[in-house]
């Protein structure tokens, strides 16, 4: 038989069935044409396109006439440019409506809270309380640090933004509401000898001053720093509080989350790092800071003064959906749920 005008079968057996769009349509820059059922696959590939490079690519940036060309290798072939100054509005946008509007289309309503990661597993605790209580409403909780969740909030991408740190500068002028305090811990592997540090000796530690164990009285070990990434509100609020005018080494390992840091800091028993307090568990240690723990008593006589506000920030006075969630969180119900979290409720009488 000949089989030279054969299609080549390729790996894995089958043939490839060839698909013909029944009814073509022509396509604008982007990509979309008429038909909706086409436009969402579109939207929906760029957007895994999109969080493939961000979580796994290393990007470059280049200048060019039009904005910012972004190279990155998705595979071995070839690279994909993307042109940010088009790409990133849509990147965006996608991100903040995909969870609403994507799937089973849970509904029209539906408010969205972006921001720091140290106030996003309490929003979403909120947020579950609140959904169980009203079905009809749909909160979307999402990351991104406090600095990301301010930016949202000015520019309405979110509805509300969360933040870890004090607003600065033009962010005063949004409408902020602190929601709980929160105390920053530092913590080591729950095998490491250590138990209390001064503050001057935490300093010198994260400034890369003190690099092994043995300095302090423990075993001959390098230090292994972990620390959070610029815009976090826990890192603006730690080098505040702790490093002052002394800069974090750059040799510390950077993570992008409270939970990230955590998950280090359990599995290296060299390590130092430091995240919310309401998020220390049993994987890891808090030390003392001058003999002082740190605890909830601690932090409401003052004897312990690491200690930060979590905010909700809005671009006005809340309405709508917006009003009813925040209502919500500073009823004495959902102050009581944070105090069980290990915060530091912002309403006196929890009744």
């Amino acid at each position: 038989m000949d089989n030279r005008n054969k299609e080549p079968r390729p790996k894995g057996g089958a043939l490839r069935p060839k698909f013909k769009d029944p009814k073509p349509r022509s396509r604008n820059k982007f990509g979309m044409t008429e038909r909706p059922e086409a436009n969402h696959r579109v939207m929906l590939n760029l957007f895994q396109h999109l969080i493939y490079f961000f979580r796994f690519q290393q990007p470059t940036f280049h200048p060019c006439r039009q904005g910012v060309v972004l190279r990155c290798g998705l595979n071995k072939i070839s690279n994909v440019k993307f042109q940010m100054s088009k790409i990133l509005p849509w990147f965006l946008t996608i991100l903040l409506v995909i969870p609403s509007s994507v799937g089973c289309q849970r509904s029209k309503a539906g408010i969205t809270v972006a921001g720091s990661t140290s106030v996003e597993p309490f929003a979403e605790l909120l947020a579950e309380e609140y959904m169980s209580r009203h079905p009809e409403s749909h909160i979307y909780v999402q990351g991104g640090g406090s600095t990301a969740g301010i930016e949202a909030a000015i520019s309405r991408a979110a509805n509300i933004g969360m933040s870890s740190r004090n607003l600065i500068g033009d962010e005063k002028k949004l409408y902020a509401v602190t929601i709980a305090k929160d105390a920053i811990a530092v913590i080591v592997h729950p095998s490491c000898p250590l138990e209390d540090l001064p503050l001057g000796r935490i300093r010198e530690i994260f400034s890369g001053k003190i690099t092994n164990w043995k300095e302090l009285g423990g075993s001959n070990h390098p230090i292994d720093i972990v620390t959070r990434e610029e815009g976090s509100g826990t890192r603006e609020s730690f080098q505040k509080f702790v490093m002052g005018k002394e800069d974090i080494s750059l040799g510390a390992l950077v993570q992008d989350s409270n939970g990230a840091v955590r998950q280090v800091i359990s599995s290296d028993p060299n390590a130092i790092g430091y995240i919310s307090l309401g998020l220390v568990n049993d994987r890891v240690k808090a030390i003392r800071i001058s003999n002082v723990r740190p605890n909830l008593t601690n932090v409401n006589n003052g004897k312990y003064t690491l200690v930060r506000p979590f905010l909700f920030v809005f671009s006005g006075e809340p309405i709508g959906e917006a009003r009813l969630f925040l209502e919500f969180v500073l009823s004495p119900p959902a102050q009581k749920l944070l105090l069980k979290e290990g915060l530091v409720p912002v309403v006196e009488k929890l009744g």
